[in-house]
């Protein structure tokens, strides 16, 4: 199976952003442990104040399915 490469953007609500980064990044240790995880970052959008990246590779669809 081909890889899989997740691209997901989050805009949390005005006000939130800072809890929503902090619980986001108590998932990328965790997820990195995970079965078929090759990268699992979480980036901050530059251009929009507040919009949170991830980018995930995947070895194949189920394990990012399982995910």
């Amino acid at each position: 199976m081909p890889e899989v490469l997740v691209v997901a953007v989050v805009k949390p609500k005005e006000g939130k952003e800072k809890d929503v980064e902090e619980l986001f990044s108590s998932l990328v240790a965790p997820t990195h442990a995970e079965d078929g995880c090759l990268t699992y970052a979480l980036h901050r959008d530059t251009r929009t104040p507040g919009q949170l990246v991830f980018v995930e590779r995947w070895e194949h669809g189920e394990a990012a399915g399982t995910h």
